[in-house]
């Protein structure tokens, strides 16, 4: 069975397969360099003192060796802790310039993959407009009505197709944002969504616009309301803390308190796009869609006490103390 055990230095509670026992691996989260031990549960701190670091050389070179050297790479392959997120979800009251600034900070640390992010969803759009212009005119040279019937059902089901692209571009994008944001280190990969959770995201979407339609269409007011309360429905469904319905509650008690909080970060949001995009003349167009899912995952983990910074502090490391084995006792 998978070995669990805890971080010493930032406490996530990390996964290794059962082999991995006795190697050395990184800790995603603080990338701290640990050994694994063995199968054990993951203990709390006993000891309280300054933080004594292990003795240098790694296993099998004691530090009087002659081959010792301190900057050495450990002996063993270092590789990737899968984290285990048991994060219960608190409510907080969150900051706009905290959580803006931490938005743009994690946005830059990692602008290779949102780049890539923005020129996926940039390409799907170029495309679909190019098949768009190219039935527009097959439309106008054809003068058969059955012909232009077809081409108008076949122009239908690529705008439906490019709307659903889209929405799993989008839903990709906050999954990875949510797991960046609470502290973990997503592959590129998990901006694809599997099949099964991209229906789940797409019924939160589509009940989310028609709560969003029914308050918009009474006032305009309640439609404000409505979409600062429900606005972290579909990043709860995607970190896997509820289900379709549930999730709406999720995001009703995580927002209370932070709703004009949220509806400050949206126009700040909405207003920098604008004012980029005009200045880079579009190219900043590539961006918006990823800052965007980016600030939403930042608003749903620091408002459900998820963010990386609301777990256990790495300033607690130094209340781990290191305790050499006592040497054999030798009669």
């Amino acid at each position: 069975m998978p070995i669990e055990f805890q971080c010493p230095a930032c406490q996530a509670i990390l996964r290794v397969p059962d082999d991995a026992a006795g190697k050395q691996a990184k800790c995603p989260r603080c990338g701290q360099i640990v050994t694994v031990l063995g199968s054990q549960p993951p203990q709390p701190d006993l000891a309280i003192g300054p933080a004594v670091p292990p003795p240098p050389g790694g296993p099998g070179i004691p530090p009087g060796s002659s081959d010792f050297n301190p900057y050495a790479p450990p002996q063993t392959q270092v590789s990737y802790l899968s984290p285990v997120d048991r994060g219960v979800i608190e409510p907080q009251i969150i900051s706009f310039g905290d959580t803006f600034n931490i938005t743009w900070r994690l946005f830059f640390d990692n602008i290779g993959p949102y780049l890539g992010m923005g020129a996926m969803v940039f390409g799907i759009s170029f495309l679909m407009n190019i098949l768009s212009s190219v039935v527009n005119v097959a439309l106008v040279a054809v003068g058969d009505e059955e012909a232009i019937a077809l081409l108008g059902i076949l122009m239908f089901l690529l705008l439906l197709f490019a709307i659903a692209v889209n929405l799993w571009l989008q839903g990709g994008m906050l999954r990875y944002s949510i797991e960046l944001a609470k502290g973990m280190r997503p592959s590129f990969g998990r901006v694809f969504l599997p099949f099964n959770l991209f229906l789940g995201y797409l019924a939160v979407s589509f009940i989310l616009g028609l709560v969003m339609f029914a308050g918009f269409v009474l006032l305009i007011i309640p439609g404000i309301i409505l979409m600062l309360m429900f606005y972290c429905a579909p990043a709860a469904y995607l970190d896997g803390k509820a289900g379709i319905m549930e999730a709406f509650t999720v995001s009703r008690n995580i927002t209370r308190g932070n709703r004009l909080t949220i509806f400050g970060l949206m126009l700040a949001n909405m207003f920098l796009a604008f004012v980029a995009i005009v200045v880079t003349c579009g190219l900043a167009g590539l961006l918006t869609a990823p800052f965007f899912n980016l600030l939403i995952a930042v608003i749903y983990t620091r408002c459900a006490g998820l963010f990386a910074s609301a777990r256990p502090a790495m300033a607690q490391a130094s209340t781990m103390a290191w305790v050499p084995a006592a040497p054999p006792n030798i009669q």
